[in-house]
């Protein structure tokens, strides 16, 4: 009952904490107070300084494990606020984790649907539960308290994606934890000591992935992939964003758009479809008076497109995916076959690159965060030669650098021990 509990209390508190405070019955309803962002993070700094002065006084050195972070804003505010922090993921293949839900908590397919919704930043979920639970009092979530359910809600998936460390935990065998105790063990040893070992061959390429991302113009997400041999030597390094030549959707602006500045930046269905246009302009009118404050009125062309055809669709988006632009740079520039290769992505691959993947010939896909759809279920895990999946494990971002470069040359704090 417990675990059931947690989903129906605890995040709930957390959430209610964030809007307001304080816990209160029917949090949606309450006007947002920013305060709230701090309250829960200000507690814990509280408690880490009060054990850092208990520690000192006894002159042992303080080491804090924060269980659980799932909101993305109070985790990055811990790692601004320490530089010795270290946001762990700790992951479980889908199907191990729904069953060990299953079995020790007792929850049902539907509780365990629900749960994923609250944890991914669902906030239509959220605002269903609260206006179900609040018709005796007649209030409901106004549009005003919805937009910062961004910053209110928890999103275990952004949390994911801003790790530093990410822990692989198959939770096939209930009784046996040994393969995440090697990694906790690997890591702490290395936060004691930096530089102890050098990277595994998954961070190492990794490592390039993440950094490759921050080529991308993408206003929405940013996505790094790498393509090696199955020696892990690599091929190819993509990252989402549009074709060469084309300005990225970063550089572009709703205003210029409006104004018809160029006809090399801004398409000729941009500058000419009214329907567009029509949803472009009221896009520009919410958000003009961000001009003054010095930021670009840049657009995700396929968001509004949405709003055009009323219906998402993937076609629409003007940037190639990472993996794709992978892929795409080894008959661009030629290069050997990568049948039986490895793909390293920062998300997992969706339906479209999966495929691709897929007819490579790519033996591994290595992935760090879930990418919402069906490419697992649909296309990879079918057919005679199917890829197999790898949850990355290891540190990259800052981490990498701060876990595996050494304060001095090994050779030196030996010399200077002795």
């Amino acid at each position: 009952m417990l675990g059931n509990s947690y989903v129906n209390i605890f995040q709930g508190a957390g959430d209610s904490i964030r809007r307001t405070t304080s816990i209160v019955a029917h949090y949606n309803s309450v006007d947002f107070n920013p305060k709230g962002l701090f309250e829960l993070p200000r507690i814990v700094n509280r408690l880490i300084k009060h054990y850092r002065r208990e520690d000192k006084a006894q002159g042992n050195e303080t080491y804090i494990v924060i269980d659980a972070i799932r909101n993305p804003y109070e985790a990055k505010y811990f790692k601004d606020r320490y530089a010795a922090f270290n946001l762990i993921s700790i992951n479980a293949p889908d199907e191990d984790r729904k069953r060990y839900l299953q079995n020790k908590h007792n929850y049902t397919i539907k509780q365990i649907d629900e749960m994923e919704s609250r944890e991914s930043g669902d906030s239509s979920l959220s605002i269903k539960r609260h206006n179900s639970s609040c018709s005796q009092c007649g209030s409901k979530a106004s549009n005003e308290n919805e937009k910062y359910n961004e910053l209110v809600l928890s999103n275990v998936k952004k949390c994911i994606e801003i790790s530093d460390i990410h822990f692989y935990n198959p939770r096939n065998e209930s009784q046996n934890v040994n393969v995440l105790k090697a990694q906790i063990a690997w890591y702490l040893s290395l936060m004691k000591h930096p530089g102890l070992v050098t990277p595994t061959a998954l961070e190492r390429v990794m490592q390039i992935a993440f950094t490759a991302k921050m080529n991308s113009g993408c206003i929405s997400r940013q996505v790094g992939a790498v393509v090696t041999d199955q020696s892990y030597s690599i091929k190819s390094i993509g990252w989402n964003d549009v074709a060469k030549g084309q300005t990225p959707c970063n550089l572009r602006s709703l205003r210029d758009l409006d104004n018809f500045s160029s006809d090399t930046v801004y398409s000729d269905y941009e500058r000419s479809n009214e329907s567009f246009r029509s949803v472009a302009r009221e896009q520009l009118i919410k958000v003009e008076h961000l001009e003054s404050e010095g930021r670009n009125l840049a657009y995700c062309f396929k968001s509004l497109q949405h709003e055009v055809d009323g219906n998402k669709n993937q076609v629409h988006t003007r940037s190639l995916h990472a993996e794709e632009n992978a892929f795409l740079q080894l008959s661009k520039y030629g290069g050997m076959g990568i049948e039986g290769g490895k793909l390293f992505t920062t998300a997992s691959p969706c339906e479209l690159c999966a495929k691709k993947a897929y007819q490579l010939g790519v033996k591994e896909i290595i992935y760090i965060d879930p990418y919402p759809g069906i490419a697992i279920q649909h296309v990879i895990s079918i057919g005679d030669n199917p890829p197999s999946l790898v949850q990355f494990r290891g540190a990259v971002g800052n981490a990498y650098f701060r876990l595996y470069e050494p304060i001095m040359p090994y050779k030196d704090e030996i010399e200077y021990l002795s």
